[in-house]
């Protein structure tokens, strides 16, 4: 490839693909060897190489900045395959760079403010066209392009950084005072600096020691030297890792920037001196730099607040970085967590909460004492960030440690004094266990000291969020043995006590106990009552009417822990009587888990037929809405017939219809589609349900949907019923309503996605079969849609139901030309889009035109041969049934001689789109073999055709030689069948050839 400089306005395209060639080239091994790339039909040597660097040399000299550019990006490319032996002498690589660096600074002048009145002048125009804003996209994009050319460059070719002078600095840095645009040449400048070379690392710093050097007269200019303070003191940290030496150059700087008048510049160089501080590297500066580290822990009593919030981010990256960093600086954080502002106080607890374990470890005793204190600040966001904060911190961490008691005991000792959202907080990320915290007694003394309160009334509206919050059943335990006794029968009950010794269960530890004396007695009295049934289910009710017991059975609660527990409680149960009362409580809760869990234990559905004569006291308007029960119920495959659970889903059925039905007409749009979606939803589910009872009223429910829903809805349906009779009659419904409505194709999908797995699958049933063809025929109706054109009918029929894998293909198509449905020469249309997805225009623009030539039944033979010889996945099975089926459907005694002799014109032809291959030979091959059995065997035998036979110019191109039609066949690889049948008698093989 060469480029044709001649053509500059088709140079850019050129450019482009050269570059996108060279990008996929290895690397060369040496420099005689050569690259072999795919794009290109000769190898690139370095002789070719050398070439299209120069060509690419002028390029950069001259032309426009996009093709400057790419020219620069594509010698790039080039220094990377040849590296280290580049095809550019010494004198041209400078020339290179030297382009390379000025047209960097030309791309960075040109998006800068370098004079007022550009600047105006390109706003101005930026404003007025809106071209402007592509070209500005473009040169940005253009200036990275650079860099990133340079960088690499330089990295392939590093001895040429040697001919580099003090000029490159000049153009490097230029800019840097120009505002928040140069950006990229510090990261350029970065980048240099990460080469490791001596003589570009002390001219960057020569020039950056000449740049804070420099005295600013004009104080006018001080914000634009703010941005070029902030941009140099960025580059510190990658001095630092060349040498002390030179960082220690910068600190006097850095200690007079650090107590500057300024907020902004003290803002900077302690963000600075923060992150050269918090590296890992950075550890050796504790002790060369002590002066500096004294003032900025002095920053932490900043005046400035945005300051004392930088100073705490950079404090505790130091923590997690160097561990525990003395006294001095946990005073100062345990201050900004007790600040006066409450921005900063907020700010610090979340840093320390990021240490996390097992880094908490790191901080000192008084961030832990400030932060417990922070659990009663007057202000309750900082309380739960507090808290949050503190979970954090010992989130991980196996045993308790005497800090973690800390936090736990402020915790509960803010329970007395402020909302619970602190212990939800707290709670969320630390699974605490109350028995094995040692103030135990202290925490009950607090909780009887709450619930005493006069201004704390009920039970429930005080403890039911930290309940819910602490995750932990044990703590649901204290307050139900402790504060009230009918929650200690329900405990007795839901622990089944008096099932773990005849089961051999463990009971449960005595360390988790109160006090084991007032235990043994409650257990005595609850036992007594637990032998009485009736008061167990009259307490049990008068539980179920409080608010109390949605502590236990609530929904909306993640109680994970209380839900361990029920799983283990109803595993105990055995006796019938307890699975009612538990039963009803969770019916009337409506908990999905707890339901779900009910039917998983009784695989006999002994929970469904023990609460089936509830069922229509709880199962109201409401739960059928949000058909929560529906939904576990529908998940078993047979379900136990219930008269009364029956009539209550079909009258609410044929209801909602009806209801629907009569809001939708005066709803709009939204509201309309809404409610077509959730009534669609809920008759599924019910449906479903009684379809699994064998309910007889079924189909008169699904003729009552019929004739009631939409087309969306009787999709829904169509996919819940198992009836073919009444999925064939939804599907002439949904086929009238589009043909009449006159709609378009694309309201013809959802349709489409219920007919592709009926006509795709392979069934062998008869009735099945019967029930694929009628809806194969409802199907082919859709042409009277006016762009339902034929050709799109058959290629959305074909990619349904044709696949390798479905025997019923063949049946259905021949059911279908039997019935004169379709005409068997559009089979090959039929096999042209099963076979063959992304057709080509040429092809499809030539079946448009069928209709118009004479004889159509050997022009659609020809597009069959054609088509399927284009097609590679088709194996030889798959050849061989498909060659079988056309024949079996088309040939008789008046075509036999034709259709040979259009199979013998085919084999001394080549495919137009395809000439190097031979499938249209072996596919024609296969074609006569089985003209000639299938004759045979009807007793008509074959015989030659005179009249001439003209195959279609725009798929065969004639064989010169026939020979080569005959190697064509004996060079492929065939199945050994189909090879032997080939082995004719030489006389014969040449009389068919000259034929």
């Amino acid at each position: 490839m060469h480029l044709n400089l001649q053509k500059p306005e088709s140079l850019f395209t050129q450019l482009e693909t050269l570059c996108a060639v060279l990008e996929k080239a290895e690397q060369m091994d040496s420099a005689e060897s050569s690259v072999r790339v795919s794009d290109f039909d000769e190898p690139l040597t370095m002789k070719r190489l050398t070439s299209l660097c120069h060509q690419c040399l002028s390029i950069m000299r001259q032309t426009d900045a996009g093709c400057r550019v790419l020219a620069g990006c594509c010698v790039c490319e080039m220094l990377r395959i040849t590296a280290p032996n580049a095809p550019l002498s010494s004198r041209q690589l400078k020339e290179y760079f030297g382009l390379c660096l000025e047209e960097l600074r030309r791309l960075v002048k040109e998006r800068g403010n370098v004079k007022e009145k550009e600047g105006r002048e390109r706003r101005e125009k930026r404003h007025s066209r809106e071209v402007d804003d592509g070209l500005w996209e473009k040169r940005n994009q253009g200036s990275l392009n650079m860099k990133t050319c340079l960088m690499e460059s330089l990295n392939q070719v590093v001895d040429g950084v040697d001919m580099l002078n003090v000029r490159v600095g000049e153009i490097m840095f230029a800019c840097l005072t120009r505002g928040n645009r140069e950006r990229m040449t510090y990261q350029l400048a970065g980048d240099i600096l990460r080469l490791n070379h001596l003589k570009f690392q002390n001219l960057v710093f020569e020039y950056f020691m000449q740049q804070l050097n420099e005295e600013d007269e004009e104080k006018e200019k001080k914000k634009k030297n703010l941005k070029k303070i902030e941009g140099i003191h960025l580059l510190l940290i990658e001095l630092i890792r060349i040498s002390d030496e030179l960082i220690m150059a910068v600190v006097p700087h850095l200690m007079e920037e650090i107590n500057d008048e300024d907020d902004d510049i003290r803002m900077i160089s302690c963000r600075i001196i923060g992150r050269l501080f918090s590296e890992e590297f950075g550890s050796p500066l504790f002790s060369k730099c002590e002066d500096l580290w004294l003032r900025w822990l002095d920053r932490s009593k900043d005046k400035n607040i945005s300051i004392r919030m930088e100073w705490v981010e950079n404090a505790i990256q130091m923590y997690k970085n160097h561990g525990y960093l003395g006294a001095k600086v946990d005073v100062r954080v345990s201050q900004l967590i007790n600040d006066c502002e409450e921005k900063v106080r907020k700010r610090a607890i979340e840093c320390v909460g990021n240490l996390r374990w097992p880094n908490s470890l790191n901080i000192g005793d008084e961030v832990i004492e400030a932060l417990i204190l922070r659990l009663r600040d007057r202000k309750s966001n900082v309380r739960i960030e507090a808290a949050k904060s503190a979970g954090k911190l010992f989130k991980g961490q196996e045993d308790g440690s005497e800090r973690f008691k800390k936090i736990v005991q402020g915790i509960f000792e803010t329970f007395a004094t402020s909302d619970e959202s602190v212990a939800k907080q707290f709670s969320s990320l630390i699974n605490i266990t109350l028995f094995d915290i040692p103030n135990e007694q202290q925490m009950i003394e607090i909780s009887q000291d709450k619930i005493s309160s006069k201004r704390n009334r009920s039970l429930v509206d005080q403890w039911s969020s930290i309940i819910e919050a602490m995750e932990d059943f044990s703590c649901l335990r204290v307050y139900l043995s402790r504060f009230k006794r009918d929650y200690q029968i329900l405990w007795q009950i839901l622990s089944q006590t008096d099932y773990e010794k005849e089961e051999g269960i463990e009971k449960v530890d005595e360390d988790e106990k109160i006090d084991e004396d007032e235990n043994e007695k409650e257990n005595d009295l609850a036992h007594k009552e637990f032998s009485n049934p009736e008061k167990i289910q009259k307490s049990l009710m008068k539980l179920i009417k409080e608010k109390d017991l949605r502590i236990l059975l609530n929904p909306e609660q993640p109680l994970r822990r209380i839900m361990k527990k029920r799983e283990e409680m109803i595993e105990r149960i055995k006796d019938e009587y307890q699975i009612e009362i538990i039963n009803r409580m969770s019916l009337i809760t409506l908990h999905p888990q707890t339901l779900n869990l009910l039917f998983k234990k009784n695989e006999n559905l002994n929970f469904f037929l023990i609460v089936a004569k509830e069922i229509p006291n709880f199962l109201n308007v409401e739960l059928f809405m949000d058909f929560k029960f529906i939904d576990i119920l529908a998940c078993f495959p047979v379900i136990p017939f219930n008269e009364n659970f029956s009539n209550l889903c079909y009258s609410r059925i044929k209801d909602d219809i009806r209801r629907v039905e009569i809001e939708v007409q005066t709803a709009n749009e939204d509201i309309k589609e809404d409610e077509n979606i959730r009534n669609a939803k809920l008759v599924k589910k019910m449906t479903l349900v009684l379809i699994r009872m064998n309910d007889s009223r079924i189909n008169e429910i699904f003729q009552d949907c019929l004739n009631n829903l939409n087309n969306y809805e009787m999709t829904n349906l169509i996919k819940t019923s198992n009836d073919l009779q009444i999925n064939l009659q939804i599907i002439k419904i949904l086929v009238y309503n589009l043909i009449n409505s006159k709609r378009n194709r694309s309201d013809a999908q959802p349709l489409i996605s219920i007919i592709s797995p009926i006509l795709s699958s392979s069934n062998s049933n008869k009735e099945f079969q019967s029930f694929q063809f009628k809806v194969a025929k409802q199907y082919l109706k859709l042409e009277k849609i006016q762009s339902f054109q034929s050709l799109i009918k058959f290629k959305h029929f074909s990619n349904l139901c044709y696949s390798s894998q479905n025997e019923n293909f063949f049946v259905l198509i021949s059911a279908l030309v039997k019935s004169r449905i379709i005409s068997p020469h559009y089979i090959s249309l039929l096999f042209l889009y099963a076979t063959d997805k992304d057709l080509s225009k040429r092809v499809f623009s030539f079946i448009k035109r069928l209709d118009s030539l004479k004889d159509k039944m050997a022009l659609y033979l020809c597009v069959l041969i054609h088509l399927l010889s284009q097609n590679s996945e088709l194996n030889f099975q798959n050849l061989q049934k498909i060659s079988l089926f056309y024949i079996d459907l088309i040939m008789d005694a008046s075509n036999c001689n034709f259709l040979f002799e259009m199979c013998n014109q085919i084999k001394k032809s080549r495919d137009k789109l395809n000439p190097d291959s031979t499938n249209c030979y072996i596919i024609a091959e296969m074609f006569q073999l089985n003209i000639r059995k299938k004759a045979n065997a009807l007793g008509f035998g074959v015989h030659a055709y005179t009249l001439p036979v003209k195959l279609p110019n725009s798929m065969f191109i004639p064989i010169e030689d026939e020979r080569v039609a005959k190697k064509n066949l004996l060079t492929r690889f065939l199945p050994e069948d189909f090879e032997k049948k080939k082995k004719f008698k030489k006389d014969d093989k040449e009389n068919q050839f000259s034929n």
